[in-house]
C-alpha cells in the first residue's frame, strides 16, 4: 500500500542527500507523474521505492538536460511502447539509458 507521508520524507532525503539543480517539486511532480502513470497503465499501484533507489532516480532526473515538463512525454511513451519487456519499475524508468532513448524518440 502507497504511503504518501512516507514517500515525501524519503524522497526529501534523498534530494537532500547533495547539491541539486532542480527544484524539490519539479522531482517530486515528475516522480508522481510516473507513479501515477504506472498506476494507470499497469492496474495496481507501483511497489514502495527505497530511500537508497530514490536517492539514484533524484540524481538521474537531476543530471539530465531534460525540462521538467518534457517528463510528461517521455513517461506516457515509455508505458505506451509495447515493444518493451518490462516490468515498468520507476528503478528501470529513470536509467541514462531509457531516457535517453525515449528523449530522442519522442523529443529530439
Amino acid at each position: 500500500m502507497f504511503d504518501a507521508t512516507i514517500f515525501s520524507r524519503n524522497l526529501w532525503k534523498a534530494y537532500c542527500s547533495k547539491q541539486r539543480k532542480m527544484e524539490f517539486i519539479e522531482i517530486l511532480d515528475i516522480i508522481l507523474f510516473f507513479l501515477t502513470s504506472y498506476e494507470r497503465y499497469m492496474g495496481e499501484v507501483h511497489p514502495n521505492v527505497k530511500t537508497k533507489q530514490l536517492e539514484r532516480i533524484v540524481s538521474v532526473i537531476d543530471e539530465q538536460d531534460i525540462e521538467p515538463g518534457a517528463y510528461d512525454v517521455l513517461i506516457t511513451s515509455y508505458f505506451e511502447n509495447t515493444a518493451l519487456q518490462t516490468d515498468f519499475n520507476i528503478n528501470h524508468f529513470f536509467t541514462e539509458g531509457i531516457i535517453n532513448n525515449r528523449f530522442y524518440e519522442k523529443l529530439y
